[in-house]
């Protein structure tokens, strides 16, 4: 007899499942619960909602009971059990249409409008004829209405490729993967709901997919024996498949189908955006949040329920353990509000739904399990990102910039590679969002919560201060520089969420100047006296002049700076402090130009001009030393002949220089800098390194002829204890280094113009220093041909690869009449010139530099008074 048989795709068989999901509808109540309501045996009842039976149950006592105890369950909850779980009327009416062997449909509303089967022909059915696997419940979902249509039309479009779902824990993916399976079920012929965080989990799926559509076991894996059967031709059948909570894309490479019906995966991992077509899902909408606070909490309020929803951040699974427990406790909202923000743990485990295997905070600390364990720098990253604010994160905050974080614990804001691991990682666990657009990242202001709450007072200490170096190590620009406003703006909630003006290392102090100096150039005057006011004393120096942007000492101009031109023009506290910090930590590499050598300048020139009258030289350039000597070398005697010639006369005439005074070439031997690239001649820096105690090396770039090159020295890696000093055009120490000969120069000439790496003049540590460290460029006129040489040769080595914040100490000293106005106006050219660059540039002569720097450094300690320099004389002294 027909209502005896349970055979797949019977109507006694859609009865007996239709029971199974009947507790599932009612909110997945306990066998005991049901037991209790029901009078049946707790054994009898875990039988009839297992979906295991054999034969159609009695309806007075077995069916009718369970019904009546599941509508029972659903009016608790708040709901319509009509609306939930069908009338009692309509399951009788299918009940007695099986016994007499009519045509049966569903009695769930989830499935209404759908047929029963007619005998031997499943796919005469216009809904589900096999449905199930580990269907979780659906009773509290609403709102997501567009995202649903969404998702239809994805499905519809794409059904080569699976659709997924990603997101955040917590955001309702799963809800709306039922949704879409309760709303679309009539147009399907098998619906299966396959748990897919192990491979284990799918594989068990299968083989019962397997069994509900009559399979026998042979000798294929049962997932391609389920593939065959459902892309059948002769019996085809529509089917979806949805993978809930899947990881890594390849561990469902196996068990994905390749064509023929639909796939829906639900994941937190942003790497299914490669897979298939995603759908991004993020918090509920706010009106969604207060209806359903308001339809749990009838008594709420929408003013109550927009406070709660606005603490919970709109987080979906958040906001229904918040209605749970406060219908259930009868909490008053503020109270519930008060209790998150001081035990967010402790509070995001109460009230965890029946549909959502854990509560919010068991799966994030379930995450945090995971990732101590594979990857503990990730979650020192994210320890670290929980005193961010809950905006946006830009990624350039998350480098370690200008200031140094301690210990290894930080290694990861030291590499690329390491930190772009860690941040795909907390991605794939949902406790990150990116946006690719901007660059930036978030994390949930709960999940910041907790993971404070949860660290020791020392932790916090610890991490608060590590983001106070990273947003105060950032690039960020001049305060007063309308384009640097937006940066300013981004680090303005971080610096207040970090509580970053309370701390006390005075380079943060700097930042919190330029904060400052920023809000009021915004017209934000009361934010600036708030942080004026709360720093610590001393923290907050009077910002320098807001239109000359001059620095804050009185310089002003200096006794040494030519036709009165004001030291410090363009560069502000920011850039000295950063400069200073990496001078002082010898993570810079200084170049240096020949108007940094003092005297040695001046005879420099002359020399070469007297030479261009001695060889009448024929040409409009008698200043350019390689030209003069070079053509020299072809009327008198040939190029080794010239070359120690012209070293000889220079050595003449430097015996006769007596200049003791400090110049910037001392004073930056004494910082640890392993390295030095020059376009001086001069050998005054290595002699003073030497003076220093330090053990410098010297070479040149491999580009002379092999007759002619200079041996380089000191092939060992450079180091502070034994510098490198590398020129770029030859050392007088050295007389074949200090001329090219024609062939010289045209392979000079195409190296400038070519590739670097491709002609490899340069050793290994020379090319390290100067693609990965800062470049302080001192004692160059920004309208010389050494000048211009020298970018030439910089943009092509540096600025493909080293994106670091360069200095760049410039003056045009043949100008006599240099006013504010022509200074401004040269400033906005050359920043204008390297915009792709980004330097910082100082305005003024090399001396007046190095006495700025000195003054700023503190001039108890760094001031030389070396007998054979003598004292150097600073503004205002005797």
């Amino acid at each position: 007899m027909q209502a005896r048989d349970s055979a797949p795709g019977t109507p006694v068989r859609l009865f007996i499942d239709d029971l199974r999901r009947l507790r599932h509808a009612a909110g997945n109540p306990s066998a005991d619960w049901l037991s209790r309501r029901s009078g049946i045996k707790k054994t009898t009842v875990e039988t009839l909602v297992s979906g295991q039976l054999k034969r159609l149950p009695s309806w007075t006592d077995r069916v009718e009971p369970l019904l009546r105890a599941c509508r029972e369950k659903v009016r608790a909850e708040g709901g319509d059990p009509d609306t939930a779980l069908g009338t009692v009327r309509v399951w009788k009416q299918a009940y007695d249409d099986i016994q007499n062997e009519r045509p049966a449909r569903s009695p769930l509303p989830s499935a209404a409008g759908r047929a029963g089967p007619t005998p031997g022909d499943a796919r005469d059915v216009p809904g589900p004829s096999v449905w199930g696997g580990h269907l979780p419940v659906r009773v509290h979902f609403m709102g997501r209405e567009e995202e649903l249509r969404l998702l239809r039309r994805r499905i519809t479009e794409s059904s080569h490729l699976p659709i997924g779902i990603i997101g955040q824990g917590g955001v309702g993916k799963t809800q709306l993967a039922l949704k879409y399976i309760h709303e679309y079920a009539p147009q399907y012929d098998v619906i299966w709901w396959i748990r897919a965080e192990e491979p284990t989990l799918i594989r068990s799926a299968f083989a019962a997919l397997a069994g509900q559509l009559g399979l026998d076991p042979d000798d294929r894996p049962v997932a391609e024996s389920v593939f065959h059967r459902l892309r059948d031709p002769s019996a085809p059948i529509r089917w979806l498949l949805v993978f809930d909570n899947a990881e890594r894309p390849e561990t469902l490479g196996e068990f994905l189908p390749p064509h023929g019906g639909h796939v829906l995966v639900t994941t937190r991992n942003p790497e299914w955006e490669q897979v298939g077509v995603p759908l991004r899902l993020d918090t509920f909408g706010r009106d969604d949040s207060v209806a359903l606070l308001q339809r749990r909490v009838p008594r709420m309020s929408a003013e109550e329920a927009d406070t709660v929803a606005d603490e919970l951040d709109d987080l979906p699974l958040a906001i229904v353990q918040a209605a749970a427990f406060m219908a259930e406790t009868g909490t008053p909202p503020d109270e519930y509000v008060a209790l998150v923000r001081g035990r967010t743990a402790a509070t995001l485990q109460q009230g965890q739904p029946t549909d959502y295997p854990l509560s919010l905070a068991s799966a994030w600390n379930l995450a945090l399990e995971r990732l101590a364990a594979d990857l503990p720098n990730a979650l020192q990253l994210l320890f670290r990102c929980a005193f961010f604010g809950p905006e946006s994160i830009p990624r350039r905050l998350l480098t370690e910039g200008d200031l140094p974080l301690p210990g290894e614990s930080a290694d990861v804001f030291r590499d690329p590679i390491l930190l772009g691991r860690a941040i795909r990682e907390l991605q794939r666990f949902g406790l990150m969002r990116m946006d690719s657009g901007s660059a930036t990242y978030q994390v949930h202001r709960l999940l910041q919560s907790m993971l404070r709450q949860q660290m020791t007072e020392e932790q916090r200490s610890a991490m608060r201060h590590d983001v106070h170096l990273l947003v105060a190590g950032s690039e960020r620009g001049s305060p007063e520089d309308p384009a640097s406003w937006p940066r300013y703006a981004q680090l303005v909630g971080h610096a207040e969420a970090s509580s970053l003006v309370e701390c006390r290392q005075s380079a943060v102090g700097e930042f919190v100047t330029d904060l400052v100096r920023y809000l009021r150039a915004v017209g934000d005057g009361q934010s600036a006296e708030h942080y004026t006011r709360v720093a610590p004393e001393g923290a907050v120096r009077e910002p320098a002049d807001s239109v000359s942007g001059r620095a804050p000492s009185s310089v002003g101009n200096t006794p040494s700076a030519p036709s009165g031109i004001p030291w410090g023009k363009g560069a502000g506290d920011t850039d000295w402090r950063r400069l200073i910090d990496q001078l002082r930590r010898g993570d810079c590499v200084p170049v240096i130009g020949s108007k940094a050598s003092g005297g040695e300048n001046s005879i420099i020139d002359k020399l070469v001009r007297d030479w261009a009258d001695r060889f009448s030289y024929p040409f409009d350039d008698p200043w350019n030393m390689a030209r003069v000597v070079g053509y020299a070398a072809t009327v008198h005697g040939g190029p080794e002949t010239v070359k120690a010639l012209f070293a000889a006369e220079y050595q003449s005439r430097r015996k006769q220089l007596a200049d003791d005074t400090p110049g910037v070439l001392d004073e930056l031997a004494r910082f640890p800098v392993s390295g030095y690239v020059t376009t001086s001649f001069s050998d005054r820096l290595f002699q003073s390194l030497l003076y220093e105690g330090r053990n410098p090396s010297r070479s040149s770039p491999a580009w002379w002829s092999e007759e002619s090159s200079p041996k380089p020295e000191g092939l060992s890696e450079p180091t502070a204890e034994r510098p490198l000093v590398y020129h770029l055009n030859g050392f007088f120490s050295n007389p074949s280094s200090l001329v090219l000969t024609e062939k010289e120069r045209r392979s000079r000439s195409r190296f400038v113009h070519g590739h670097p790496y491709d002609s490899g003049p340069f050793p290994l540590s020379v090319l390290h220093m100067l693609t990965t460290r800062p470049l302080l460029i001192v004692g160059y006129a920004p309208d010389s041909i050494e000048f211009e040489s020298l970018m030439s040769f910089i943009e092509q080595i540096i600025t493909r690869s080293n994106r670091r914040r360069h200095y760049m100490v410039l003056s045009d000293v043949s100008t006599a009449d240099s006013t504010e106005a022509t200074i401004s106006a040269a400033l906005f050219y050359y920043r204008e010139q390297f915009r792709e660059w980004n330097p910082a540039i100082f305005w003024g002569v090399p001396d007046a530099f190095t006495r700025e720097l000195l003054l700023r450094m503190g001039e108890s300690e760094w001031i030389s008074t070396s007998p054979r320099r003598g004292p150097a004389r600073v503004p205002g002294g005797e």
